[in-house]
Order: C-alpha cells, then structure tokens, then sequence
C-alpha cells in the first residue's frame, strides 16, 4: 500500500493564492497543481430533465408532465379582453314594460348586444350567452346597473354551463333607488363552457336593469369583461 508520502509527493500546494483548485496535470512530472477555477459550462439539453434541443429567441421552459421534462416552447400569446355591454334597458316585457318582479322569473342579462371588444377565445352564441373558444383560466368582470320600484333584496346568479356555480346576494334595497353591483369570478374554463348571468329580484323587489344610456363603451350601465388571463 503507497504511504501517505507518496501521495503527498503528488501535490504541488506552491504559490497557492484565493480560490485555486487543484487541478491534475498529467505532464511529467504528472501531479495535482493549484490553478484558478475555470468557467463551467453546461448546455442546457445536457440537463437530465431538460429537453431543448433547439431553442428559438424568446422560447422559454415549460414543464411537460408527460415526459417529466421541461421543454422549450414559444411562449403563449398575450390574450385580450371581450367587453360586452347590454343596449338597452332590460325589464319583465322587455325595453319599455313594467319593472321585473321575483315571479317573472330571472333576468338572463343580455351583456352581448353591444361588444365593445372581442377576442377569439369568447364567441357571443347569443345576446345573453357565451362560449369559451379556447380553455384557459378567465377572470369575470361584471358591473350591473339596477333601477328599483319596489324595495327588497337582490340575487345575482353566476351559471356555467346552465347551473349555478356562485350564487351572489346583495342585500336589501330601497323603493326608486339606483344601485350599481360590481363583482368578479374567476375560473379555469373548458373548451365550449357556456357563462350566463342572472340577476333575481326577492323579498318584494321589482327592478328594471339598465341598459345604453349613450353611445361608447365608458357609459354604459351594465357591461361584462371576459379575460383570459393563463
């Protein structure tokens, strides 16, 4: 068995300065030798879980868990927002009937009669209901404009796929009051999910939606913003 001295003999520790390594030199006389450390290079392909054989400028990584391997892949388009607005006023006999009572029934909100703006990821399959084109995670944004008759309580009904997923009270209100609901929901949505707003007058409460008070997107009563947002 080699003594310690022998393998001491193998190591050069002169001129040792902060940071060197040792190094193994195998000229002759072949020994370990201090030296700076050198830069690291690794190519990212090389990396076990890495599959990116070749990158373009602004791909990024994404996991796969199919193959558990991060790939390269552009990355995905900024997405817009659909505005959706209602045209008009909105009562039980539509544009100039009396106000809404609870035994009319729920008032499906018509956001889609006017669209302000439209993004391919949302189709307005009709003036009260919409469709999502591509699935993603969306973001609601609704405000709805109430005038009231009769006093009582709201009920706004958030259905996806023609059933109630958030139901959303909001308290009582006053006879000839003007009342502006604000609320948002967000959700990871499928291919052809369908979203329908609902509001409900209960406990008394007659109400007309409102609608177009003039032309432009910023004065409007009662609009919807639909936002893919992953």
């Amino acid at each position: 068995m080699p003594s310690l001295a022998n393998y001491i003999s193998l190591i050069d520790l002169s001129g040792a300065a902060d940071g060197d390594v040792l190094t193994y030199n195998s000229a002759e006389p072949s020994k370990f030798e201090l030296a700076p450390p050198g830069a690291l290079s690794i190519a990212l392909d090389s990396v076990t879980d890495v599959t990116a054989p070749t990158p373009s400028d602004g791909d990024v990584l994404t996991y796969d868990s199919g193959t558990s391997k991060w790939v390269n892949e552009a990355p995905a388009a900024a997405s817009g927002s659909s505005k959706l607005c209602l045209s008009r006023a909105v009562t039980s006999t539509g544009a100039t009937g009396s106000p809404h009572a609870e035994a009319d029934g729920p008032i499906a909100i018509p956001f889609g009669s006017v669209i302000y703006a439209a993004t391919a990821e949302v189709e307005v399959t009709s003036n009260t209901l919409y469709t999502i084109k591509t699935a993603g995670n969306y973001k609601l944004e609704c405000e709805i404009g109430v005038d009231t008759s009769t006093s009582g309580n709201l009920r706004i009904s958030v259905m996806i796929n023609g059933v109630e997923l958030r139901r959303i009270p909001q308290g009582f209100v006053y006879t000839n009051q003007t009342v502006h609901i604000f609320f948002h929901y967000a959700k990871a949505f499928s291919v052809n999910d369908t979203i329908e707003i609902k509001i409900i007058p209960v406990g008394g409460a007659t109400i007309v939606v409102r609608g177009l008070v003039s032309a432009g997107p910023d004065v409007v009563e009662s609009c919807m913003t639909i936002t893919k947002e992953g």
